[in-house]
């Protein structure tokens, strides 16, 4: 086995920083009435800058292209990332590789403030966000599992193919909600909601991204099963794809021995920080 360096693909990690209004609290927060809708439509999503693969309704985007409220949002690739801003200049949203985010929501409320909402189906957001001056405007993102919020802070939010959800907070305070229960992470400090249930309790967030490893013939000719074990928090693609891990950080999969034999592992954290793993399946484990 052999293991590199570690790796910063993005090496200020970007964040998201908004003020929570989740649906489920939508009735115990008084909020100004949105103004008209031609105001609202002024408001968009624009595309910075593009790195590899990136597309929207399966066109290629651009940079300067504008994601449209409930559009078909934007969709990156194997190796591929892609910068957004939001028009009220309150900061940018980067997304990573294999990652679908849309745009539910861009309004302007009747006292100035305004509201955006992101929701991200499946893979990493990064965000770096101004402090609000406004106490009514907010920057929401969704995901399958829940919602997450803030005011003044720094983080990113992971989604896995099975919907898990992972928040790791850098600065500030994070709400993050789920099952109408609510989990506040102060700065350093990360929680993961499973589908259909509650956060769990914040806990530190520790930057190491080690990976402890172990291959297995399996049970049919020509697969092998990897075993490991990693801080829950992380999350671990096999060979370009995502892998889903128990509740505590366990790896246990089988797949198809590559014809060159080669597994390659990247563990990331939400903060973006990485490390790769590349070995060689020993011949010792094939199957007859």
């Amino acid at each position: 086995m052999s293991i590199s360096t570690p790796r910063f693909r993005f090496p200020n990690a970007a964040f998201l920083s908004f003020s929570l209004l989740a649906a489920s609290l939508a009735t115990s927060i008084a909020l100004p009435e949105i103004a008209n809708a031609a105001t609202a439509r002024d408001r968009y999503v624009e595309v910075k800058a593009v790195n590899g693969t990136v597309t929207s309704g399966g066109r290629p985007v651009q940079v300067g292209d504008r994601l449209q409220i409930d559009g078909p949002g934007i969709n990156t690739s194997d190796d591929s990332s892609a910068m957004l801003a939001i028009d009220d200049g309150i900061g940018t949203v980067e997304v990573t590789d294999n990652t679908k985010l849309q745009v539910q929501g861009l309004n302007v409320l009747s006292d100035g403030s305004k509201t955006t909402q992101l929701y991200l189906a499946q893979g990493q957001a990064k965000a770096k966000i101004r402090s609000f001056t406004n106490k009514n405007s907010s920057l929401t993102i969704g995901t399958p599992s829940g919602v997450a919020g803030v005011r003044g802070t720094e983080f990113g939010v992971v989604v896995l193919p099975n919907g898990e959800m992972r928040v790791a907070t850098l600065s500030g305070t994070v709400e993050v909600v789920a099952q109408n229960k609510t989990e506040i992470l102060e700065g350093g400090f990360s929680s993961i909601i499973f589908p259909g249930q509650a956060p769990t309790v914040a806990r530190r967030t520790e930057e190491n991204v080690e990976l402890s490893l172990e291959l297995l013939a399996g049970a049919d000719a020509g697969r092998i099963r990897v075993m490991g074990m990693v801080n829950p928090v992380n999350f671990v693609f096999l060979n370009g794809q995502p892998i889903v891990l128990g509740q505590d950080g366990q790896l246990n999969t089988v797949v198809p021995i590559p014809d060159d034999r080669r597994l390659r592992l990247v563990v990331r954290n939400p903060w973006g920080k990485e490390q790769v793993y590349e070995l060689k399946v020993p011949e010792s484990l094939q199957l007859n």
